[in-house]
């Protein structure tokens, strides 16, 4: 039974990915002394440029 059939496996999996996202988030703004929100969109920049050069690789 995969997370798709299973309603609370799927909450955890979201919940966890979640938790990491914003422990990254925070660790990034608290060692850059930057606000969340700047590391957050420093974050997503980095994963969406890692998208585009794997895209343009293969």
């Amino acid at each position: 039974m995969g997370p798709r059939e299973n309603p609370q496996q799927m909450f955890n999996l979201i919940e966890n990915k979640i938790t990491k996202n914003l422990k990254m988030i925070l660790d990034q703004a608290k060692n850059k002394k930057i606000q969340p929100r700047e590391a957050a969109m420093q974050i997503a920049s980095k994963r969406v440029q890692k998208a585009m050069e794997r895209k343009i690789m293969s």
